[in-house]
């Protein structure tokens, strides 16, 4: 999203970890230099074989490194996987190396071959034959000089002993020569110190260019196309959408299909994604939606699949099926134009604990191509707009949960994106700081600015959101306002009786009393919905139609007469976007294909399941 070339990126940091990696290379050389005694490590060219093991053998370890963590997401993961693979490599190299003396045998020929993706034990071969050259070239070095100068002066039978090799004036076939360290083999004569410098060299450079082709996202885009299923095979055993929704979906793909003419209010189109994972199955499905300029869309539902959408939206993820269109950019065809336009608040905090607040900005500012003149007061224009001006030179560290939070929708807010995904933007936020978030985002709506919010905050989305998506088992279910919503499907008045005392589920007399007391209240209220009980409370839910307020009020007061022993007083209100919410919190819980039974269902229940939506509650 910042711009950057993946492979301008990728290429930074090898070269910054390069530098490393040289500079230990050298250091480690320096050591065996200073460290040995009559320089048996490093002559006849053995600094040089040594710091090409370590140079080669780091730069492998480094690119492999890279692949690893684009392969396991989670860092720890990363990090503890990695580091085993790294000492299993070391003790089967080892352990393969102590018990064959040679590698010409059928079992150390296809080990080679098995380990071949892993640089650490051709690390571990390097040195295994740069010990044996080092050996086999230090032998007169090893000889007393005394005994040696002594065999040399004599002749006759003297030639033939092994120190004698070691004089100058030697001139048998059995000589001395040092070993060439690139060239020295020990049991199978392929098996040399260059073929291990080369193996390390190309298993780097294949690292390096899968994971700048993973980032260009081409083996999303392979498995798209040949491996994805159709769209028409996704969410066949769901039931129709909602009517809605449906009209979402055909809205959006005629206005993608304008191509450049596209009206200008439009700021972002998302068409049909789809996305499937394994053997799990569908994540979501069937996901379209249209957002205007200057308007917030807010997703409503649990699990994980709204977090996925945002993650697809940013193209951190392909769809197996679909396409979204930031006009005139489509996120398949100009993946690197839709993103530069989004600014993104991810779940998880994006900070880091060593640096502080500006200087956190000051990296994602210049990360998404900021010129410095202007860096600095987009920095502290973003600060003081989410209240961290103050705080804006402490270590990210010590932020508490709530601070980090809204250092992370500042870092989704610089750049000035055209597109503001947040993902639980308010999370771990104090009531009193929420105005911050709020209020900035009020102000990016009249500047034209789109925004997608993905939020439990009931309240939240309710007061920002000028559209609204349900998302139901990874459908979007409905689309409308708020108004809309409440209206179509949970159009009534919420009651609560507040009963006189506490009953127990484990005690079959309590359970016995407040089974009589709802058939007591159901009997009155006919048309009533039982939403929930929790403790000494009841909830019922019931549907506006033809009542008028006055009606309701006389049977729930005769009620309250009936039931005086029962139930200590009651409360009506409007029916809230917090029962929608609820209402998907069951849904989720229970099979989607059962109801339960003696409950009646609402519309909205029936349409999460996929079934007809009738104008009565019966």
């Amino acid at each position: 999203m910042s711009g950057v070339n993946p492979f301008t990126f990728w290429a930074s940091y090898l070269i910054l970890d390069g530098l490393y990696v040289t500079v230990f290379a050298g250091v480690a050389v320096l050591i065996f230099f200073f460290a040995q005694e009559r320089y048996l490590f490093t002559m006849h060219g053995g600094s040089v074989a040594l710091f090409l093991i370590f140079l080669l053998g780091g730069f492998a370890v480094v690119c492999f490194g890279y692949f690893f963590s684009q392969v396991v997401n989670d860092a720890a993961s990363s990090f503890v996987w990695l580091n085993m693979l790294h000492l299993l490599a070391v003790l089967g190299s080892h352990i393969m190396f102590r018990t064959h003396d040679g590698i010409n045998d059928g079992v150390s020929e296809l080990y080679f071959w098995l380990i071949t993706p892993f640089p650490i034990p051709f690390m571990v071969h390097s040195f295994y034959v740069y010990g044996k050259v080092v050996i086999d070239n230090s032998r007169c070095e090893l000889v007393a000089h005394h005994f040696s100068s002594g065999i040399c002066k004599r002749k006759g039978l003297y030639i033939h002993l092994p120190a004698y090799s070691c004089c100058a004036q030697c001139n048998s076939s059995n000589c001395f020569q040092p070993r060439n360290y690139f060239d020295a083999s020990y049991g199978y004569e392929s098996y040399t110190l260059t073929r291990d410098l080369v193996i390390m060299g190309l298993v780097a450079l294949i690292y390096f260019v899968l994971v700048v082709l993973m980032d260009y996202n081409y083996f999303q885009k392979l498995n798209r196309y040949f491996l994805s299923a159709p769209s028409e095979d996704f969410s066949s055993e769901r039931g129709e959408k909602d009517p809605s929704a449906a009209q979402e979906a055909e809205n959006v793909r005629r206005l993608i299909g304008l191509g450049v003419d596209v009206p200008d209010d439009e700021g972002l189109l998302v068409d049909n994604l789809c996305r499937n994972h394994g053997n799990i199955g569908e994540i979501y499905s069937q996901v379209s939606f249209d957002v205007k300029k200057g308007q917030c869309f807010g997703l409503l539902g649990l699990g994980d699949a709204k977090s996925l959408v945002f993650k697809t939206l940013t193209g951190e993820i392909l769809p197996d099926v679909g396409d979204s269109v930031i006009p005139p950019y489509s996120m398949l065809r100009n993946r690197r134009q839709f993103t530069t336009n989004i600014g993104y608040c991810p779940q998880a905090n994006c900070v880091f604990s060593g640096l502080t607040a500006r200087e956190t900005l000051q990296l994602y500012g210049s990360l998404k191509g900021i010129c410095l003149s202007d860096l600095m007061t987009e920095v502290r224009q973003w600060l003081s707009a989410l209240g961290l001006e103050n705080d804006s030179n402490l270590l990210c560290g010590n932020f508490t949960p709530g601070m980090k939070r809204r250092l992370c929708v500042a870092v989704a807010l610089i750049g000035n994106p055209q597109v503001i995904i947040l993902d639980e933007p308010s999370r771990d936020i104090d009531p009193s700081m929420k105005k911050y978030i709020w209020g900035t985002l009020q102000r990016l709506q009249k500047d034209g600015k789109v925004i997608l919010l993905a939020s439990q905050n009931v309240h939240e989305c309710e007061n920002l959101c000028g559209k609204l998506g349900l998302m139901v088992h990874g459908r979007l279910q409905y689309v409308g306002s708020a108004r809309e919503i409440k209206s179509r499907f949970l159009n009534g008045y919420t009651v609560t009786f507040k009963l006189t005392k506490r009953y127990s589920v484990d005690d079959a007399s309590d359970l016995e009393t407040v089974s009589d007391i709802k058939t007591s209240i159901e009997a009155c209220l006919d048309d009533a919905l039982f939403r929930d009980a929790f403790q000494n409370t009841l909830k019922y839910l019931i549907p506006q139609k033809t009542q008028n307020w006055g009606s309701i009020v006389e049977r729930l007061e005769k009620i309250r007469t009936q039931l005086s022993a029962s139930v200590a007083y009651y409360s009506m209100t409007e029916s809230t976007l917090e029962e929608v919410f609820n209402a998907m919190d069951d849904l989720e819980l229970e099979s989607t294909n059962n109801e339960l039974p003696g409950t009646r269902m609402t519309p909205f229940q029936r349409l999460c399941l996929g079934q007809c939506c009738t104008d009565d509650y019966s």
